[in-house]
């Protein structure tokens, strides 16, 4: 089988999944650093679930140094309660399935899938995930290092993928060097957790269709 340079196949990947009802950030602006989220997708999620409780914090005709601060309030919060132990509610899991709440205001962060369809309020919730992919995300402030690709669910980061080829340099050489790259000692790497993933490129497309798949459901 030829060799598949990884940019083409980060490309039939997010093609693929685009096709599918993903959103596609081919690169990365609006991605907070700081905080490790996509903002434009938490407000549009809440925007579109749960407006009477944004606009608790987010008031509508208020000043616009008000609404900032009201929408940093919110992505505060969701930054303290990932980076909470999860032995004490914490963490991205715990995020996603529970509620946050911001003063006055209490939110939830995604909708799983509904055992039936006989809610109808609950099966037009859930159709107002935001799944996104997004290509060469710059994760620090410290580097220019990038990750080929995050996952993200309402603009909070489940997953990254590393795409490697066969040609020049081993998939555990390359692995190796990522786990003693600067920045890296706190972070996943790519053999350790569930929500990362190393992919050859020369792997067929089969594979990564049903991962992705399941992503979807």
């Amino acid at each position: 089988m030829a060799i598949q340079h990884e940019e083409a196949f980060e490309t039939e990947i997010c093609e693929y999944l685009a096709a599918h009802g993903w959103e596609y950030s081919p690169d990365d602006p609006g991605y907070d650093r700081d905080r490790a989220l996509f903002p434009a997708d938490v407000f549009a999620w809440l925007q579109a679930t749960q407006p009477d409780q944004l606009d608790k914090l987010v008031k509508p005709g208020a000043s616009t140094a008000s609404r900032d601060l009201g929408r940093k309030q919110i992505l505060d919060r969701i930054v303290a309660v990932q980076t909470t132990d999860t032995m004490n509610g914490g963490g991205t899991l715990n995020a996603l399935k529970g509620s946050i709440g911001v003063l006055n205001a209490k939110f939830s962060l995604f909708q799983a899938r509904p055992a039936t369809s006989l809610n109808a309020k609950l099966v037009e919730r859930f159709a107002f995930n935001r799944v996104r992919v997004m290509r060469q995300v710059v994760y620090s402030g410290r580097n220019a290092n990038r990750l080929d690709l995050v996952v993200f669910v309402n603009g909070i980061p489940v997953g990254t993928v590393e795409l490697k080829t066969c040609a020049g340099c081993g998939c555990t050489r390359r692995t190796s060097r990522r786990r003693s790259s600067p920045g890296r000692a706190k972070r996943p790497c790519a053999t350790s957790s569930p929500s990362t993933r190393t992919w050859k490129s020369t792997n067929s497309m089969r594979s990564w269709r049903r991962w992705s798949r399941s992503r979807v459901r």
